[in-house]
């Protein structure tokens, strides 16, 4: 009993105790950082994602109005306003082309935020929009084939990358990790 009474109150079991301590402060303090480090990026993924999913509006619209003013400059249905059309066409398919390629760009910094793979898929898609599907899809249309505006496919893949967020910010911190930097 002596024995165990000496090595109770000697100067190295109390440094061992006091490393314990210490390594359990530690190890609390790195489990708060990573909860605050997923706070962090979720609220800054919520914020990217919402601005990105806000030009899902503009970005349908101006895919159906080139689709429009494609089938009326392509199919020539009012040929005494053709260059008032041709005008419209143009000023579409600019207005389109920038969008997308906003689109791309937001795309690639929300790519940023995340490491889920349905998340990337999502994102990958939107980031290789097709900006001509709305013009072949009203040539095919003049020609009598099926009618796809491509606002449907723009939709669809808004709709995947809104669910894959809500997928991404219910996983818990170690399977939801923001990739590692090289």
């Amino acid at each position: 009993m002596d024995q165990v009474t000496a090595f109770l109150t000697s100067p190295a079991f109390g440094a061992v105790i006091a490393l314990l301590g210490v390594w359990l402060t530690n190890l609390h303090s790195r489990q708060i950082a990573r909860e605050n480090l997923k706070h962090q990026r979720n609220a800054s993924l919520r914020t990217e994602v919402a601005e990105f999913i806000a030009l899902e509006t503009d970005t349908v619209n101006k895919c159906a109005s080139l689709f429009d003013i494609t089938y009326r400059y392509a199919g020539k249905f009012e040929p005494e306003r053709i260059n008032e059309i041709r005008a419209e066409f143009f000023s579409s398919r600019t207005a389109y082309i920038d969008q997308c390629q906003n689109v791309r760009t937001r795309a690639i910094r929300t790519n940023l935020f995340v490491g889920l793979s349905e998340m990337t898929d999502a994102l990958d898609a939107l980031r290789n929009i097709d900006w001509t599907a709305p013009i072949t899809g009203a040539h095919r249309a003049i020609k009598g084939g099926t009618i796809v505006s491509g606002a449907e496919q723009v939709t669809d893949m808004f709709r995947k990358l809104e669910a894959a967020t809500y997928l991404y910010l219910d996983q818990p911190l170690d399977s939801a990790q923001a990739p590692e930097k090289n």
